[in-house]
């Protein structure tokens, strides 16, 4: 895992799942991430920018980013 110069995390590796946060920001007091890449290889590339209104919607149900505990991220997962 890497760090920014504000300490906040840059970049990190997860079951050959390579994490990357561009851009920041402050929503309630917390940090969350704006605008992330998540990479796998050279085959699967996925970019996110998260709107506003989706930190509107989450409220209190926020993560923290990355989630550190396998079961816990897992018990919130969803599949349609």
């Amino acid at each position: 895992m890497t760090y920014d110069k504000d300490g906040k995390i840059e970049r990190f590796n997860e079951d050959g799942w390579n994490i990357s946060y561009q851009e920041w920001t402050t929503k309630s007091g917390l940090e969350l991430p704006l605008k992330m890449t998540i990479t796998r290889g050279n085959d699967i590339r996925l970019r996110f920018l998260m709107t506003t209104g989706l930190f509107d919607k989450v409220n209190n149900a926020i993560l923290p980013f990355p989630c550190q505990n396998q079961s816990h991220a897992s018990s919130h997962s969803t599949r349609s």
